[in-house]
């Protein structure tokens, strides 16, 4: 079992510089505390809205993109 973190999770969601490696990560049994869904959704919507390194579209992709990977639970969520 590996634990991720935010900034791992959000480095994957956003594309950011050795996402590929986190990709491979999440094919194995991961979990993770439930904080880190707001720690996400954070960076999301600062890149939209305080950074503008991404438009509303990209924003709600990456946001349904981290709503599949707890849906799917491809990481599991610990209180």
């Amino acid at each position: 079992m590996i634990v991720i973190d935010a900034s791992a999770l959000a480095k994957f969601i956003l594309r950011e510089e050795n996402w590929g490696k986190v990709y491979e990560i999440l094919s194995t049994e991961v979990v993770s505390v439930d904080h880190v869904v707001k720690e996400v959704v954070n960076t999301i919507w600062k890149h939209y809205s305080v950074y503008k390194t991404c438009s509303l579209d990209v924003a709600i992709k990456r946001f349904q993109l981290l709503k599949k990977i707890i849906d799917e639970e491809l990481v599991r969520l610990e209180n």
